[in-house]
């Protein structure tokens, strides 16, 4: 669901990010939206420690796919009513 050309999404790095994001997060669903919820880090060490390309990804990634997946909910919702 994520709105980015579809060749830039084939690339080895966003791969990597999304398979990372899809390891350190889980999903929470409730009738406000969709969240996720980072329960570990991408790498060893304290957030300090992390690296800084990767944790903006996962920011990225987490905004943009928890704003995606909420608009198709309440689009959902409305269509249900």
């Amino acid at each position: 669901m994520l709105t980015e050309c579809p060749v830039r999404s084939l690339t080895h790095d966003v791969r990597h990010a999304l398979a990372v994001f899809d390891r350190c997060h889980v999903r929470h669903t409730s009738e406000k939206g969709v969240a996720f919820e980072r329960v570990s880090l991408p790498g060893p060490g304290t957030v300090l420690e992390q690296d800084a390309w990767m944790m903006d990804c996962l920011g990225f990634i987490n905004r943009h796919l928890s704003s995606a997946l909420t608009e198709h909910q309440r689009r959902n919702a409305r269509a249900a009513k």
